[in-house]
């Protein structure tokens, strides 16, 4: 009887692991193909598109965008990943991308131990302490000490220490570690912790983690090892110092352009606020301003440049001359979530003579405090850059009054901004209209908006009696088939082809049919330089039944590793035959500023033909949620084989006219200078 019970549930558990390992099997298959769908290529009968994967799983990706990182006339992709791991990809001739470590700039989050992020564990290959990041964890691992240190004795340690960070710090895993953790609440209710560890084992290991990943962490270590013995990061960096601290940024906008004047384009870039508790912690943050130098090295100099941080929790960030003396100044939103106990004003650093900035958002009316999104633009024509901005309730137009901003409510709001980092709102530009002034889409998940210019005054739209959605992540204004009118592209939706003026009709072109579709960035750009735009697409997803279930098995019954879920990055690239039956023509077009705008960012440009007048300004083909840095315009001309004339607005107020101009190239216009 026992011996036959014994069976039974012998074979119950047989059956259990079976299944076990089947369930595992099928939906890690399935969970392994999470995208492989990818967007519709095909409209009208013919393919458009051809995809091509650049990056197969970003982590924890915040904003990715496109600049001309390098000035060589090719558009690179760059991408702000928080903590984690960011890509730079440097384009080449055809379609072709470098992919170039952020190291070999000086672009690193912490300059003193590049690879700090937390992208992959080092390769313990050698005897020594290894220090790094696992995902959110801090790990302390050590081999073989023994062999470079000898033996110890029972009441010797081969290494002892202390770390500090402002944070509450707790032990997930611990071998071969003696550690004690003690907690300082400050006055401000900060909380401080410092471990003191003794390493009692030549090979042991302990995994730490953190309430932030983005806090200073400093180390000070007692021990006879060498300081080539000891390896921080994944790229094993050796500290000049026992005593050394780990710094991750949580990098969030990043503002591109050449502010002064020489050298690769220098960046702005601005971190987060601690879910709003910066200002109660005892170390000093700041946001980075850093310039290229002559052998294309980053230098910060945040510092030097007098941009103070104030606690801010930024996430967009942007260059403009909004007083047009020739200067870039810098505008930054300060976003509060909803565990701020307080309001964060936004900041705007205007650039002095001398090269230092100066906050002058409350002297200037532009010292927000509700959460919102922003886009930069010339609204009325009257030469004066003009903000844009949309909170929770409604959206804002700031009219420029010779250096002062006097806000006009334009009407309600019934998307939303930002409230948590996984939302989604963007503004584009564009005048689809062709009346000659700028109109505004604004793309939210909780409903989209079409604001129409009329001289300055806009008025929203209906977007249903127009067929354009209601509903978006993200969106973008472009003439994807080079023939002069303006079409729509949105995430999910895909395009919406302008068929005559203001009329458009959806194709199923670029078109997301994933139902767990959770975020979505999109860049339109020309990739290889043949006049035909192609689509950098970011996208990631919420887990499908299977995949959560295979995730659930994998960690809590076979005890494998979290996995965090990367969004992909793909390249669309437009299939040439299906564009050379149209037989339209195009021109793209960079300014070059003769001042230290050299972007010329705000200036308009009028193209005209015999067809009519196109008008659009600089920046407006950019396809980052929260930064700066694609400034190239993309004309369509239809049947048109040559331009009569294209007039630029220059940002500092001067108007230039260049006359007879072929279609089919890639244009610069420098200001006051010929062609």
């Amino acid at each position: 009887m026992i011996k036959s019970l014994q069976k039974r549930l012998t074979l119950r558990v047989l059956v259990l692991t079976v299944l076990t390992f089947a369930i595992v099997l099928t939906t890690h298959a399935i969970y392994s193909q999470r995208d492989a769908e990818g967007l519709t290529l095909s409209a009208q009968g013919q393919q458009w598109f051809e995809p091509q994967v650049l990056l197969p799983d970003v982590p924890a990706l915040f904003d990715i965008g496109v600049a001309d990182i390098n000035q060589d006339g090719d558009l690179d992709v760059y991408t702000s990943n928080h903590s984690e791991k960011q890509f730079l990809l440097f384009g080449q001739e055809g379609r072709a991308f470098d992919e170039r470590p952020i190291s070999a700039l000086a672009l690193n989050q912490d300059p003193d131990f590049p690879g700090l992020e937390p992208a992959a564990k080092p390769t313990i290959d050698a005897p020594g302490v290894y220090i790094y990041w696992d995902q959110r964890r801090i790990v302390m691992e050590c081999r073989e000490l023994a062999s470079l240190l000898g033996p110890r004795a029972d009441d010797e340690s081969f290494v002892s220490g202390i770390i500090e960070v402002s944070s509450p710090m707790n032990i997930i895993d611990s071998s071969g570690f003696d550690i004690d953790i003690k907690e300082e609440e400050l006055a401000s209710g900060a909380v401080v912790s410092t471990t003191t560890f003794t390493i009692e084992s030549e090979n042991a290991r302990a995994v730490f983690g953190s309430y932030n990943q983005s806090l200073p962490i400093s180390f000070e270590l007692e021990t006879e090892l060498s300081l080539d013995q000891i390896y921080v990061g994944v790229d094993k960096v050796n500290p000049e110092s026992r005593d050394f601290t780990m710094y991750l940024r949580d990098r969030h906008g990043m503002a591109w352009a050449n502010y002064d004047g020489e050298g690769f384009l220098d960046v702005f870039i601005v971190r987060g606020g601690l879910r709003a508790r910066m200002d109660t912690l005892p170390e000093r943050y700041t946001d980075e301003l850093l310039v290229s130098s002559g052998d294309s090295l980053y230098t910060n100099i945040v510092d030097d440049a007098e941009i103070e941080k104030k606690a801010c929790p930024a996430l967009q960030t942007a260059w403009v001359d909004f007083n047009a003396d020739g200067l870039l100044d810098i505008y930054t939103v300060c976003f509060a979530p909803p565990t701020a106990t307080r309001s964060y004003a936004n900041q705007l650093y205007q650039q002095q003579p001398d090269g230092h900035f100066k906050d002058v958002a409350s002297d200037v009316g532009l010292d927000i405090a509700d959460g919102g999104s922003f886009v930069w633009l010339d609204a009325n024509r009257d030469g004066a850059i003009d903000l844009m901005w949309v909170d929770e309730e409604a959206f804002w137009l700031y009219v420029n009054q010779d250096g002062e901003f006097e806000p006009q409510r334009i009407d309600d709001n019934s998307g939303t901004v930002v409230e948590t980092f996984s939302d989604s709102s963007k503004f584009a530009i564009a005048d689809y209209d062709n009346d000659g002034d700028l109109d505004v889409f604004f793309a939210s998940p909780g409903g989209n908006a079409l604001l129409s210019n009329n001289e300055g005054r806009y008025v929203k739209l209906d977007l249903e009696s127009l067929q354009l959605p209601t509903k978006s992540y993200t969106a973008n204004w472009v003439d994807y088939d080079n023939d002069g009118l303006v079409d729509l592209h949105v995430a999910p939706g895909g395009l919406y082809r302008q068929t005559v003026e203001t009329a458009f009709e959806p194709i199923q072109l670029l078109r997301d049919e994933s139902p767990l579709l959770q975020k979505a960035f999109a860049t339109w750009f020309d990739a290889n330089s043949d006049g035909l735009l192609d689509l950098l697409w970011a996208s990631s997803y919420q887990l499908s039944k299977p995949q959560a279930l295979y995730r659930r098995i994998n960690q809590k019954i076979l005890g494998g590793e979290a996995e965090n879920e990367g969004s992909i990055v793909t390249l669309y690239s437009r299939e040439e035959k299906a564009s050379a039956e149209t037989g339209n023509h195009w021109l793209q077009l960079d300014l070059e500023g003769a001042s230290k705008n050299k972007q010329a960012i705000g200036a308009l440009v009028e193209l005209v033909t015999a067809e009519g007048t196109q008008l659009q300004s600089v920046g407006q083909f950019e396809g980052a949620q929260f930064s700066q840095g694609h400034y190239r315009l993309y004309f369509g001309l239809g049947q048109q084989q040559s331009i009569d004339f294209i007039r630029v607005y220059w940002p500092d107020g001067q108007s230039q006219e260049v006359r007879n101009i072929s279609a089919d190239q890639q244009l610069v216009i420098s200001q006051a200078s010929e062609i």
